[in-house]
């Protein structure tokens, strides 16, 4: 074997590794900002139960959670770039809050 195969085999290697680490990340990401979610939404709801925010407020929230939830999927993470991917590697932070990463980041998922 040469040192040009040799060399191609190598940098295919580390590119099959790279992708397979933003795999794993934006699984990460996207498990994190769901769970995220689920949580805001949890509070709302006692919100609502408690009175201190209306139906309209909570209808607000949940639709707005729902559809984030539709867009922040691990496919759209495996081929996100910019904004997006900055987005998604701030959830897959320990630190990372879809909020926070939001307001950071705003991502276009149009």
């Amino acid at each position: 074997m040469n040192k040009k195969s040799l060399a191609i085999i190598i940098v295919t290697f580390l590119s099959l590794n790279a992708q397979a680490d933003w795999n794993a990340t934006c699984q990460k990401a996207v498990s994190e900002s769901h769970d995220t979610m689920d949580t805001y939404l949890g509070v709302a709801r006692k919100n609502l139960q408690g009175g201190y925010i209306t139906q309209a407020n909570f209808d607000q929230v949940d639709t707005m959670f729902k559809e984030l939830k539709l867009t922040a999927t691990t496919a759209k993470c495996n081929s996100s770039t910019g904004n997006n991917k900055a987005f998604f590697e701030c959830l897959a932070t320990n630190y990372g809050d879809v909020m926070n990463c939001g307001q950071k980041h705003r991502p276009d998922f149009n």
